[in-house]
């Protein structure tokens, strides 16, 4: 927050329990590149019909109390800095897809896995920013970095929070 004289942390979330990480992880099952198109993967999840993988990523994730989330960490490797993609076996296992290699064209279940992505990613978004207004309640709010490139998340805000002015 801001008192107009300096900017001051309410609060932080930990790697390696990040939002951008995990959405990279899906952005890379899909067939893109992490941490380069995640608006492939905003895009295809607009295309998404099914909610089959909507519970399955849910029960990855906790939202805590805090107002932090935590991922279980048995399904993601972006925090194995010697180990390859964002992801490893027992994700793929777990929802039931192997990575797509066609990224010029999605089949169905990746708009899907993108759909539920998406869901997840605006569940911890305005978690995050939720638990934010209960520490500083303010009427505005800044977002900045990755995630807040989010614009399907981004344009729910003022909707979903009870902040005023994005």
């Amino acid at each position: 927050y801001s008192d107009n004289k300096r900017i001051m942390k309410i609060s932080s979330q930990d790697f390696p329990h990040s939002l951008g990480s995990f959405y990279s992880t899906f952005t890379e099952i899909c067939g893109f590149k992490p941490q380069s198109d995640e608006w492939k993967l905003m895009g295809a999840a607009a295309y998404g019909k099914n909610n089959i993988y909507y519970k399955k990523i849910q029960n990855l994730i906790n939202l805590k109390n805090d107002g932090s989330f935590e991922l279980d960490l048995n399904y993601f490797n972006f925090y194995n800095f010697h180990k390859p993609n964002f992801y490893n076996n027992k994700l793929l296992d777990y929802i039931g897809l192997e990575k797509n290699n066609d990224k010029e064209k999605l089949k169905q279940p990746y708009y899907d896995l993108a759909m539920a992505a998406q869901k997840i990613f605006e569940d911890i978004y305005f978690h995050l920013i939720n638990s934010l207004y209960k520490k500083k309640s303010s009427q505005n709010l800044v977002v900045s970095g990755g995630c807040a490139l989010n614009s399907l998340a981004n344009g729910k805000i003022l909707e979903k929070t009870k902040f005023k002015n994005l």
